[in-house]
This record gives structure tokens, sequence and C-alpha cells, in this order.
């Protein structure tokens, strides 16, 4: 993600500069940062579920 995020700068930058042709690029790294980060937010959530379920699985 931080890969994505870095390159996501440069671009806009970029853009910034007059280089709009790099907006479609910017529009799908933006995408794939969005699925990125809900994949880890649903695989904390698991996480989290899994850690709360432990404990009633014992008693």
């Amino acid at each position: 993600m931080d890969r994505i995020r870095q390159a996501r700068r440069l671009i806009s930058k970029k853009i910034k500069d007059g280089e709009l042709w790099l907006l479609p690029l910017l529009k799908r790294f933006n995408a794939e940062l969005a699925s990125l980060e809900e994949t880890q937010d649903l695989l904390l959530q698991a996480v989290e579920i899994a850690n709360h379920a432990a404990p009633h699985r014992a008693a």
C-alpha cells in the first residue's frame, strides 16, 4: 500500500504540472488502494472476530 501511495503522490505532482494524460492512472491507483484497504479491514475484522470467539469455545 505504501508503494501505491508513493506512486499516487508522484502522479499527482505530475498532473499538477500539467501532465493530464496521467489522470486515468491516478484513477486506477485510487481504486487499487481502496481495494487493498478494504481487504486489510476485512482481515483485521476476521482476526478480531476469531480472537473474540476463541475464549467462548474454550468454555
